[in-house]
């Protein structure tokens, strides 16, 4: 019984002969900007899933490459910027 007095739902475990597991593995890319394309996010590293910082890191990120835009006119220049002061290197 719950504290409302109804029944709890039953739960129903099923034995399973060959589990399912996910690895979790790290990667962090050596660098954010590849000619005029830059990582952001996800694409840049993989969080681990039970950290839930993905957005977060992704938010982050996405700052640093809108403050590294507004500061140069030149698009090589900003790139580089975000690249060297990214959250994520």
């Amino acid at each position: 019984m719950t504290r409302a007095g109804r029944r709890a739902p039953n739960l129903v475990v099923i034995h399973n002969s060959f589990p399912f597991f996910t690895p979790v593995c790290d990667f962090c890319s050596p660098s954010l900007v590849f000619g005029r394309a830059a990582l952001v996010g996800d694409a840049a590293s993989t969080p681990r899933p039970h950290m839930g910082f993905g957005v977060s890191k992704a938010g982050a990120e996405a700052q640093a490459l809108a403050e590294a835009l507004s500061r140069y006119d030149d698009l090589d220049r900003a790139l580089a910027a975000y690249n060297f002061n990214s959250p994520a290197a």
